[in-house]
């Protein structure tokens, strides 16, 4: 699982492919940030992306906070549906898994 301090600023690129593994372009995305608990994290649940075949999702200030008790996991769900040769309004879904680090004296 991959490491990110503590309000800082990180890039999650992801791209999509269809039954054949060839990038597809889905006809819509959405993503959602979560803690460890799947608790919503800084209000992004559901956040709906311009479809292309590869995404950024940047996340960065309060996105990436710590509060007391917090363990520091976090989650990006993507969720996007695609039309391909096994039929239309297919499902992709992927998660994005980190941590955020804890920085002394960042608050």
């Amino acid at each position: 699982m991959s490491l990110v301090l503590e309000r800082s600023t990180v890039a999650l690129v992801t791209s999509f492919h269809d039954e054949d593994d060839e990038l597809v372009t889905p006809t819509a995305i959405s993503w959602s940030l979560t803690d460890g608990d799947g608790n919503v994290v800084n209000a992004r649940a559901a956040v709906d992306v311009a479809p292309a075949e590869t995404v950024t999702v940047v996340l960065s200030g309060d996105d990436l906070a710590l509060t007391q008790g917090d363990d520091g996991r976090r989650q990006v769900v993507v969720r996007a549906t695609y039309d391909g040769a096994l039929g239309d309004d297919l499902p992709i879904v992927g998660v994005l898994e980190f941590t955020v680090r804890n920085v002394p004296g960042v608050a």
